[in-house]
């Protein structure tokens, strides 16, 4: 796939599933060039595709998040640095880039400042371990089922007893 119809500026390669499918992240509005080959397949290349502004339902639907923990005090008893992190699939494959993340607890007070995920789709807030947290997430073209509550775990799973 690459962003120019000449194909200089190379975004991404893929293989196709046996069904023939890929999935991609791409932006909404934007034109892809598609590049196709196959052993004894002629293509008429490129295939221009242009992204909806307005994504099918199922396509605007998040579809699952997950977390992980890093903890600052090896007895985890203080504040720990808590790492959020949202999907755009159920596979864990796709980070969701620039999603607003409120974190609220259970009177919807505030907890921190509302942050976006990174690249990665990451958020990291310092937060007390055995708390519960509740998040809401935002953003154009995408529906969540919020909040999503996350009560942060005392011990440290990535530290094995």
């Amino acid at each position: 796939m690459t962003a120019d119809p000449d194909g200089l500026i190379d975004l991404k390669e893929q293989y196709t599933t046996a069904t023939g499918e890929t999935k991609w992240l791409v932006v909404p509005g934007a034109t892809y060039y598609l590049w196709r080959q196959k052993s004894q397949w002629r293509f008429t290349n490129p295939d221009t595709q242009t992204i909806s502004l307005i994504a099918p339902f199922s396509a605007m639907t998040s579809v699952d998040t997950s977390i992980s923990t890093m903890s600052i005090s090896t007895n985890m008893t203080e504040y720990v640095i808590w790492t959020y992190r949202v999907y755009a699939d159920i596979n864990y494959t796709i980070p969701l880039e620039n999603c607003l993340i409120k974190i609220k607890d259970s009177a919807g007070k505030i907890c921190a400042p509302d942050q976006h995920t990174n690249s990665l789709g990451e958020t990291q807030w310092r937060v007390i371990p055995g708390a519960t947290y509740y998040l809401y997430r935002e953003k154009p073209q995408w529906k969540f089922n919020d909040p999503d509550i996350q009560v942060i775990p005392t011990t440290d799973p990535f530290i094995s007893s």
